[in-house]
């Protein structure tokens, strides 16, 4: 987010208001953070924690971001006024968060474990990846996969996809292709007979 202010009360006044009501979330935050260490979970199913932090992150939906693209710029224009000045906000949001469809998700499971056996495993928790497939899966059911591209024999972990680091192993293209080509045929089928996607 981006602020212009201008007045007889100079920016760094106007900035330290802005913070100070940004920074009376910290007690939600900290509470939050309270209540998981109270009741730790521990291995990779923790499905308290898992209720706990998606309540947290329901006002990250694109509904709650739209709201606040819309009246953020006010409460900022009205607390410029306060002080007797002008101030706008430009925000930029960024792509949203990937949301997968769980029946969509489901039958992709189901049709690629046939096919690629054990090799094909669920995340052992939930990540919060934005990226622009987000805004297809807002309009239609869908599911991200990930491909394990990395070469055998790796003597460390492998670097992160965007990293200058990363190294493929291509010879993966040819089950991605099959895994996509066999989704797609499943998913035609399904329109044809009528059905869901």
């Amino acid at each position: 987010m981006k602020i212009a202010a201008d007045g007889p009360r100079s920016p760094a006044t106007l900035a330290e208001r802005f913070i100070a009501q940004g920074k009376a979330l910290l007690p939600e935050l900290v509470t939050l953070r309270r209540a998981i260490h109270a009741e730790p979970e521990l291995g990779l199913h923790l499905p308290e924690t898992q209720r706990r932090v998606l309540e947290a992150l329901a006002p990250l939906s694109p509904e709650a971001l739209a709201k606040v693209e819309t009246e953020l710029p006010r409460v900022v224009a009205r607390i410029a006024e306060a002080h007797s000045a002008t101030a706008t906000a430009e925000i930029t949001t960024g792509y949203p968060s990937v949301v997968n469809d769980q029946a969509t998700t489901e039958r992709a499971l189901e049709a690629l474990r046939p096919v690629f056996g054990g090799r094909v495993v669920t995340a052992p928790h939930p990540t919060m990846g934005a990226e622009d497939f987000s805004y297809v899966a807002q309009h239609v059911p869908a599911t991200m996969l990930m491909l394990l591209a990395s070469p055998p024999g790796l003597d460390e972990a492998p670097a992160p996809n965007h990293s200058p680091h990363a190294v493929f192993d291509d010879a993966v293209l040819g089950d991605q292709a099959a895994a996509l080509a066999l989704l797609a045929a499943q998913t035609l089928t399904a329109h044809a007979r009528g059905g869901a996607s």
